[in-house]
């Protein structure tokens, strides 16, 4: 992390550090609560600092709640693609591809969270496909991936 002097001597993280700061602790407390549970008060609070720093870096809640869920598609999706991970590493990309499924789905009413998905339908179908799926339970973590995507009518759609 990079951080700046101010004129009274403390150090402060730079805007890009603060901005993946709050996206690492407001993805703790929407994973913990859910969308509809979560405040713009208790991210700022688990972040140490004000609601209005989170303002300059985001829109508001619904803004900060799908750059979470962008960061951990993507997170996970590309943590599969890169390297073909095995074990461990695929399983962690996995559960975190399913964290964040699982939290758009808690939000139907959202039509963001349903295009984030839809416009990654064939890369998620793909990780949870048998043939990728690998190491111990891959056929829970497959059928468990499919399950999701149909529940919030992704699967099998074009």
């Amino acid at each position: 992390m990079t951080t700046d002097h101010n004129e009274r001597g403390t150090t402060r993280l730079t805007a890009g550090d603060r901005r993946l700061a709050i996206l690492d602790n407001a993805e703790l407390v929407f994973v913990k609560n859910g969308f509809e549970a979560t405040s713009t008060r208790g991210i700022a609070e688990a972040c140490d600092v004000t609601e209005p720093v989170l303002y300059r870096h985001f829109k508001g809640k619904e803004d900060l709640y799908l750059s979470v869920l962008t960061r951990m598609l993507d997170d996970g999706l590309r943590e599969l693609s890169s390297h073909a991970p095995s074990g461990d590493l695929a399983r962690a990309a996995r559960l975190r591809i399913l964290e964040a499924l699982l939290l758009c789905g808690t939000t139907t009413g959202m039509q963001q969270t349903a295009d984030l998905v839809r416009g990654n339908r064939l890369r998620l179908e793909s990780a949870f496909s048998p043939d990728a799926v690998d190491g111990s339970g891959s056929e829970l973590a497959s059928e468990l991936g499919k399950l999701i995507l149909e529940r919030i009518g992704i699967a099998g759609t074009t």
